[in-house]
């Protein structure tokens, strides 16, 4: 029949163990060494008053303490649980567990695996930590790699190593290397060193990535990627800077959107601001407010802007409408295009081309073309079925009306 052992020693006695059949009960604060090898094994409970230093390797069924810190200069595996009711758990070695509570820090200086794992203090693992989920109140810091269904923080995150998580939670900023969180929610700012993998992200203040592939984004403040980015949807309440190339579905951007590559979208582009986009941009439908510069613009539906665009190469759409102050270096291909006030343009091929006042154009071959008054054609214009001029329009070259 197993008895608990008590050691109701002075502070700081030392303490010499091998195996304890049964519960092994310290009432005050003692050093606990292996008395053969380098492993304390105890087959019941090790309960705790006043904290203990175990110079050893520690198995044990479970550990409970009532108060003070405790710390293992070797590993700890505890087959159920391990409850520290006040204080701070060390361990020098590795930490294997099922349940852990801890009313104050963790500690782990080489690996952490885990069920259920909930601190109240801050947690900090030099080595990879491997758990199903965790509340942390205080700052999290993985050195290693970590593997989570779901982790909570109340404070701020550092993951120094690969990631393989379902959920994040924290209530502050989270740094990551690399890897794959499925979500991803922030009430901070996110800094991602490599790459990022993921399904939704949720972040309320800056986020810096290196380069990312996932699905939805929703961006308080800014989004900074420093390589390439793939998305199916995007919302960013600032501005957003993406200094390689960016393909997704939809776009909805608050202030100015800036391209290093190209930019490929499936759905809608809604900017706000300025885009500038040092390739290509393709869409379905555009949406700009305050101008675009680019290589070539081309849309499958519409594209609908104002402000100064420059565009190099070509902009084209079934609806094009720019509004006034235009400047279009490139060829415009359209349905339908219309084109604001005091605009200035290359060559147009449409079906409907209207012209506003005091915009400039040099060749136009549309089948009904509109010129609003003080229009000017520097070149030649041929139309195929109606031609409307205010007045006060000047076509230096020829116009005539042709067969289709």
């Amino acid at each position: 029949m197993n008895e608990d052992k008590y050691f109701r020693s002075s502070q700081y006695s030392i303490i010499f163990l091998s195996t304890v059949s049964g519960n092994l009960i310290i009432e005050e604060y003692t050093i606990i060494k292996a008395k053969d090898g380098d492993t304390v094994f105890v087959s019941g409970e090790i309960r705790i008053k006043n904290g203990a230093f175990f110079e050893c390797n520690l198995k044990t069924e479970k550990l409970i303490s009532e108060s003070g810190d405790i710390e293992i200069s070797g590993y700890l595996h505890v087959n159920d649980s391990i409850v520290i009711k006040r204080g701070n758990l060390k361990v020098n070695g590795s930490l294997t567990t099922n349940i852990i509570d801890v009313n104050g820090s963790l500690t782990v200086k080489k690996n952490f695996s885990a069920f259920s794992v909930n601190i109240n203090g801050s947690l900090n693992v030099d080595g990879d930590m491997k758990v199903i989920e965790a509340n942390i109140n205080g700052k999290i810091t993985i050195l290693g790699s970590t593997e989570a269904k779901i982790i909570i923080t109340h404070d701020s995150v550092e993951f120094l190593g690969n990631v393989n998580i379902g959920t994040v939670n924290a209530e502050k900023n989270v740094k990551i290397r690399d890897g794959i969180i499925k979500e991803l929610a922030i009430k901070g700012n996110l800094e991602v060193i490599n790459k990022l993998i993921f399904d939704k992200l949720d972040v309320n203040q800056i986020a810096i990535l290196g380069s990312a592939t996932g699905g939805i984004i929703n961006i308080g403040n800014k989004l900074i990627v420093n390589n390439n980015l793939t998305f199916d949807s995007m919302d960013i309440k600032g501005a957003c800077i993406i200094n390689g190339d960016c393909e997704g579905g939809n776009i909805n951007i608050s202030d100015s959107f800036n391209v290093k590559g190209n930019l490929k979208i499936s759905g809608m582009l809604n900017v706000n601001g300025h885009v500038e986009v040092n390739g290509k941009i393709i869409s379905n439908f555009i949406n700009v407010n305050n101008g675009i510069k680019a290589e070539s613009v081309i849309a499958n539906e519409k594209i609908n802007t104002s402000g100064v665009i420059i565009v190099k190469k070509i902009m084209k759409a079934s609806v094009i409408k720019l509004n006034k102050l235009c400047k279009i270096i490139g060829l415009i291909i359209g349905d339908e295009v219309i084109i604001g006030e005091k605009c200035e343009l290359q060559d147009i091929y449409g079906g409907y081309v209207e012209l506003g006042r005091e915009s400039k154009a040099r060749n136009i071959y549309a089948r009904d073309i509109r010129l609003e008054e003080k229009c000017i054609i520097t070149g030649d214009m041929f139309f195929t079925n109606n031609l409307v001029i205010e007045s006060n329009v000047k076509i230096l070259g020829k116009y005539n009306k042709v067969n289709e």
